[in-house]
């Protein structure tokens, strides 16, 4: 893995001594690549902007789409949803690949009558085994109820792998639900063990997914990576320039919004955007990053899954030469490395004939 270290450990954010393992892609998105020259707390900061990329912005579908079940597990954020043959709605996962799964689920239809619904067998046995262990502790009982105007019937759900809660439009008859499990679990579980997969299963269905988009804490985690890209490949304390601070309290936080429409999201644009699908300039088919210092300019082109395309300003006033570095991030864990120039220069040959034409370079 990387290491980037200094005499003292100067974090390249906060200016602070402190050291920690950072990785410059989040390791949600794949990324294996470390650096140390960000404190512990700067690193915990970033969390939230790391989510944000990965579960709340358009490279969340990139993320389940190409990440192989081999590589390691993942699904999508957000809710996913399909409906069963009665117009009943259910939650859903997305994993790998666009498996989707049923989350297990039992409904309360009404006079002691329920429906499970599961992705497969071993799931519903699961899901038996979680509730035997939440009876017997006597957290059934005391599970979270959860007021949806969507959930008519009340419903038990595995939202996560180590948590229940009940979905109901009236929080009244959702606590009625659970003491009605509590007091006949028995019975319950027995009718769960028995009923036939086609009772009790679901094959994979098609789905209607809602995400939430949090496009400021999107670009912020571009400008970052960006940004510990420099120092990877300029040396820390290259960043720690003074030209560079408004782009470093940016993605600590300081965000400027102006004000917009009624029917717009207000986006800080000053050092992050995204670029149009057909922009000329590509260069891997992965994730990477090209700086390219232009006097007094530094700039940034970050691209994830040779897909999703950004722009980030880091500098308007540098007075570094004239260079152009690049270096690139597996999407599977898989490794890292920087890009030499003679292969740089064979990339955009393949991928973006026409990157050094007068129309792209305007574009720049």
């Amino acid at each position: 893995m990387s290491s980037c270290v200094i005499p003292g450990q100067v974090c390249i954010f906060c200016r602070q001594v402190g050291s920690s393992e950072e990785h410059v892609v989040p390791k949600s998105l794949g990324g294996n690549c470390i650096i140390r020259c960000v404190c512990a707390p700067c690193n915990t900061g970033f969390s939230l902007i790391d989510s944000a990329l990965a579960e709340h912005s358009p490279v969340a579908f990139s993320k389940i789409v190409e990440t192989s079940p081999s590589a390691f597990d993942t699904k999508l954020g957000g809710r996913v949803s399909t409906w069963d043959k009665s117009g009943r709605r259910l939650q859903c996962r997305l994993h790998n690949e666009m498996r989707a799964e049923i989350v297990p689920q039992i409904f309360w239809t009404g006079d002691g009558d329920f429906r499970v619904h599961v992705g497969n067998r071993e799931a519903l046995n699961g899901f038996i085994e979680f509730i035997d262990d939440q009876f017997s502790s006597g957290n059934l009982a005391r599970t979270y109820v959860e007021s949806t105007d969507e959930a008519s019937e009340p419903c038990l759900v595995m939202y996560r792998s180590d948590s229940l809660k009940v979905r109901c439009s009236d929080a009244t008859r959702g606590k009625q639900f659970l003491d009605f499990i509590t007091a006949h679990w028995s019975d319950i579980r027995r009718q769960l063990q028995t009923t036939s997969d086609a009772e009790g299963c679901e094959h994979t269905p098609s789905v209607l997914i809602e995400l939430d988009a949090w496009p400021n804490e999107e670009f912020r985690a571009i400008a970052k990576i960006a940004f510990e890209t420099m120092a990877m490949l300029c040396g820390c304390a290259f960043p720690l320039q003074a030209c560079f601070d408004s782009v470093r309290e940016y993605i600590k936080g300081d965000v400027q919004l102006s004000e917009t429409a009624p029917n717009q999201v207000p986006v800080d644009t000053r050092f992050v955007r995204r670029l149009e699908e057909d922009f000329p300039l590509t260069f891997t088919d992965a994730h990477g990053v090209l700086l390219i210092s232009e006097p007094p300019w530094l700039i940034a082109f970050v691209e994830l899954y040779g897909y999703h395309r950004y722009r980030v300003n880091l500098s308007d006033s540098t007075g570094a030469p004239r260079w152009m570095k690049a270096y690139e991030f597996s999407f599977d864990k898989s490794g890292h490395r920087e890009i030499g120039t003679l292969e740089l220069a064979a990339r955009f040959d393949k991928y973006a004939p026409t990157v050094l034409s007068q129309g792209a370079r305007d574009q720049l």
